[in-house]
Protein backbone atom coordinates (compact mmCIF):
# COMPACT_ATOMS: atom_id res chain seq x y z
CA UNK A 1 0.00 0.00 0.00
CA UNK A 2 1.33 3.46 -0.91
CA UNK A 3 2.44 5.83 1.85
CA UNK A 4 2.21 9.61 1.43
CA UNK A 5 4.19 11.52 4.07
CA UNK A 6 3.35 15.11 4.79
CA UNK A 7 0.37 17.30 5.46
CA UNK A 8 -1.76 16.29 2.47
CA UNK A 9 -2.74 12.91 1.05
CA UNK A 10 -5.09 11.31 -1.43
CA UNK A 11 -5.37 11.32 -5.21
CA UNK A 12 -6.81 14.83 -5.12
CA UNK A 13 -4.79 15.91 -2.08
CA UNK A 14 -8.11 16.01 -0.28
CA UNK A 15 -6.81 14.75 3.09
CA UNK A 16 -5.13 17.31 5.28
CA UNK A 17 -3.19 15.73 8.08
CA UNK A 18 -0.58 16.94 10.49
CA UNK A 19 2.08 14.49 11.57
CA UNK A 20 3.93 15.46 14.71
CA UNK A 21 5.49 13.66 17.65
CA UNK A 22 2.18 13.45 19.51
CA UNK A 23 0.37 11.67 16.66
CA UNK A 24 2.09 8.41 17.59
CA UNK A 25 2.20 9.04 21.33
CA UNK A 26 5.79 10.34 21.04
CA UNK A 27 6.99 6.78 20.38
CA UNK A 28 6.73 6.33 16.62
CA UNK A 29 7.08 7.83 13.16
CA UNK A 30 3.91 9.19 11.66
CA UNK A 31 2.80 8.75 8.05
CA UNK A 32 -0.46 8.32 6.16
CA UNK A 33 -1.90 5.81 3.79
CA UNK A 34 -3.13 7.13 0.45
CA UNK A 35 -6.68 7.04 1.83
CA UNK A 36 -5.70 9.43 4.60
CA UNK A 37 -5.60 6.90 7.39
CA UNK A 38 -2.91 7.49 9.98
CA UNK A 39 -0.07 4.99 10.15
CA UNK A 40 2.36 4.80 13.06
CA UNK A 41 5.61 2.93 12.76
CA UNK A 42 6.38 2.34 16.43
CA UNK A 43 9.78 2.44 18.03
CA UNK A 44 11.12 -0.79 19.48
CA UNK A 45 9.41 -1.43 22.79
CA UNK A 46 6.07 0.17 21.87
CA UNK A 47 2.96 -1.13 20.18
CA UNK A 48 -0.65 -0.25 19.43
CA UNK A 49 -2.38 1.75 16.69
CA UNK A 50 -0.82 4.97 17.99
CA UNK A 51 2.18 3.40 19.76
CA UNK A 52 0.33 4.02 23.01
CA UNK A 53 1.24 0.66 24.58
CA UNK A 54 4.52 -0.34 26.12
CA UNK A 55 5.43 -3.51 24.26
CA UNK A 56 6.19 -5.77 27.18
CA UNK A 57 6.29 -8.65 24.71
CA UNK A 58 9.28 -7.21 22.83
CA UNK A 59 11.72 -9.08 25.05
CA UNK A 60 9.80 -12.34 24.62
CA UNK A 61 9.03 -12.99 28.31
CA UNK A 62 6.77 -15.98 27.62
CA UNK A 63 8.60 -19.28 27.50
CA UNK A 64 7.94 -22.68 25.94
CA UNK A 65 6.34 -21.23 22.78
CA UNK A 66 3.62 -19.43 24.72
CA UNK A 67 1.82 -16.44 23.16
CA UNK A 68 2.47 -13.01 24.68
CA UNK A 69 -0.59 -10.74 24.82
CA UNK A 70 -0.68 -7.04 25.72
CA UNK A 71 -3.20 -4.94 27.55
CA UNK A 72 -3.00 -1.28 28.54
CA UNK A 73 -0.74 -1.77 31.56
CA UNK A 74 1.08 -5.08 31.29
CA UNK A 75 1.18 -8.43 29.47
CA UNK A 76 0.09 -11.95 30.08
CA UNK A 77 1.19 -15.27 28.64
CA UNK A 78 -1.17 -17.74 27.04
CA UNK A 79 0.59 -20.97 27.95
CA UNK A 80 0.53 -24.10 25.85
CA UNK A 81 -0.60 -27.33 27.53
CA UNK A 82 2.20 -28.66 29.69
CA UNK A 83 3.45 -25.36 31.15
CA UNK A 84 2.22 -22.99 33.83
CA UNK A 85 3.10 -19.82 35.69
CA UNK A 86 3.15 -16.11 34.87
CA UNK A 87 5.71 -16.62 32.10
CA UNK A 88 4.85 -20.29 31.41
CA UNK A 89 8.24 -21.17 32.89
CA UNK A 90 7.00 -23.97 35.12
CA UNK A 91 6.51 -27.39 33.58
CA UNK A 92 3.21 -29.00 34.53
CA UNK A 93 4.03 -32.22 36.42
CA UNK A 94 0.57 -33.61 35.65
CA UNK A 95 0.88 -33.19 31.87
CA UNK A 96 0.93 -36.57 30.14
CA UNK A 97 2.46 -38.17 33.24
CA UNK A 98 0.65 -40.69 35.42
CA UNK A 99 2.02 -39.59 38.78
CA UNK A 100 -1.12 -40.49 40.78
CA UNK A 101 -1.79 -44.22 40.99
CA UNK A 102 -4.97 -46.27 41.42
CA UNK A 103 -7.35 -43.77 39.87
CA UNK A 104 -6.04 -40.72 41.75
CA UNK A 105 -6.37 -37.27 40.17
CA UNK A 106 -3.27 -35.12 39.72
CA UNK A 107 -3.65 -31.44 40.67
CA UNK A 108 -0.90 -29.07 39.49
CA UNK A 109 0.42 -26.39 41.84
CA UNK A 110 1.92 -23.10 40.64
CA UNK A 111 5.34 -23.84 42.11
CA UNK A 112 5.78 -26.81 39.79
CA UNK A 113 4.80 -29.46 42.32
CA UNK A 114 1.56 -31.41 42.51
CA UNK A 115 -0.83 -33.13 44.86
CA UNK A 116 -2.95 -36.22 44.33
CA UNK A 117 -6.65 -36.48 45.12
CA UNK A 118 -6.87 -40.19 45.91
CA UNK A 119 -9.82 -42.53 45.67
CA UNK A 120 -11.33 -43.68 48.96
CA UNK A 121 -9.38 -46.95 48.99
CA UNK A 122 -5.87 -45.45 48.70
CA UNK A 123 -3.72 -42.84 50.38
CA UNK A 124 -0.16 -41.51 50.29
CA UNK A 125 1.53 -38.83 48.14
CA UNK A 126 0.90 -40.83 44.95
CA UNK A 127 -2.16 -42.85 46.06
CA UNK A 128 -0.14 -46.04 46.22
CA UNK A 129 -0.84 -47.04 49.85
CA UNK A 130 -4.01 -49.13 50.37
CA UNK A 131 -6.34 -47.84 53.04
CA UNK A 132 -7.17 -50.60 55.54
CA UNK A 133 -10.50 -50.80 57.30
CA UNK A 134 -8.70 -49.68 60.47
CA UNK A 135 -7.40 -46.47 58.84
CA UNK A 136 -10.38 -44.45 60.11
CA UNK A 137 -9.86 -45.76 63.68
CA UNK A 138 -13.39 -47.17 64.03
CA UNK A 139 -12.96 -48.71 67.50
CA UNK A 140 -14.15 -46.41 70.27
CA UNK A 141 -13.27 -45.96 73.95
CA UNK A 142 -9.72 -47.21 73.65
CA UNK A 143 -10.53 -50.35 71.66
CA UNK A 144 -7.92 -51.87 69.34
CA UNK A 145 -8.72 -52.42 65.66
CA UNK A 146 -7.83 -55.74 64.04
CA UNK A 147 -7.89 -55.99 60.24
CA UNK A 148 -9.73 -58.94 58.73
CA UNK A 149 -13.00 -60.79 58.90
CA UNK A 150 -16.19 -60.42 56.89
CA UNK A 151 -16.56 -56.77 57.92
CA UNK A 152 -12.94 -55.93 57.18
CA UNK A 153 -12.10 -55.38 60.84
CA UNK A 154 -13.01 -56.28 64.40
CA UNK A 155 -12.50 -54.46 67.70
CA UNK A 156 -10.82 -55.72 70.83
CA UNK A 157 -12.55 -53.59 73.43
CA UNK A 158 -11.00 -52.10 76.53
CA UNK A 159 -12.28 -53.35 79.87
CA UNK A 160 -15.75 -52.07 80.62
CA UNK A 161 -16.88 -51.63 77.00
CA UNK A 162 -18.56 -53.89 74.49
CA UNK A 163 -20.25 -53.86 71.07
CA UNK A 164 -18.98 -54.11 67.52
CA UNK A 165 -17.09 -50.80 67.81
CA UNK A 166 -16.80 -50.79 71.64
CA UNK A 167 -19.43 -48.10 71.79
CA UNK A 168 -21.49 -49.53 74.64
CA UNK A 169 -20.43 -49.15 78.23
CA UNK A 170 -20.86 -52.35 80.24
CA UNK A 171 -23.08 -51.82 83.29
CA UNK A 172 -20.50 -53.05 85.79
CA UNK A 173 -18.14 -50.27 84.80
CA UNK A 174 -20.13 -47.82 86.92
CA UNK A 175 -19.62 -50.06 90.00
CA UNK A 176 -23.31 -50.39 90.84
CA UNK A 177 -22.89 -53.03 93.57
CA UNK A 178 -22.71 -51.64 97.11
CA UNK A 179 -21.33 -52.83 100.43
CA UNK A 180 -18.46 -54.75 98.85
CA UNK A 181 -20.60 -56.64 96.35
CA UNK A 182 -19.04 -57.90 93.13
CA UNK A 183 -20.65 -56.98 89.81
CA UNK A 184 -21.02 -59.76 87.23
CA UNK A 185 -22.37 -59.42 83.70
CA UNK A 186 -24.96 -61.82 82.38
CA UNK A 187 -25.35 -63.23 78.88
CA UNK A 188 -28.23 -60.85 78.21
CA UNK A 189 -26.11 -57.75 78.82
CA UNK A 190 -27.54 -57.12 82.28
CA UNK A 191 -25.64 -57.59 85.54
CA UNK A 192 -26.00 -59.18 88.95
CA UNK A 193 -24.28 -58.35 92.20
CA UNK A 194 -22.60 -61.13 94.15
CA UNK A 195 -22.96 -59.89 97.70
CA UNK A 196 -20.62 -60.68 100.55
CA UNK A 197 -23.39 -62.66 102.23
CA UNK A 198 -23.40 -65.02 99.29
CA UNK A 199 -26.74 -63.82 97.93
CA UNK A 200 -27.17 -62.34 94.46
CA UNK A 201 -29.57 -59.51 93.64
Amino acid sequence: MQFVVGTVAGNLCQYLRTCDSSSCSYHGNCSYYANGKLNCQCETGYAGTNCELVDYCAERPCLHNATCLLNTTTYFCDCLPGSLGVNCSVMDPCWQTNVCNNGGTCISLHNGSYTCACSRDYTGPNCSVPVSACFSDPCMNGGSCITGGSDGFSCSCAEGYTGFTCKMEMPCRSLPCQNGGTCRHTATGAYVCDCLSGKSH
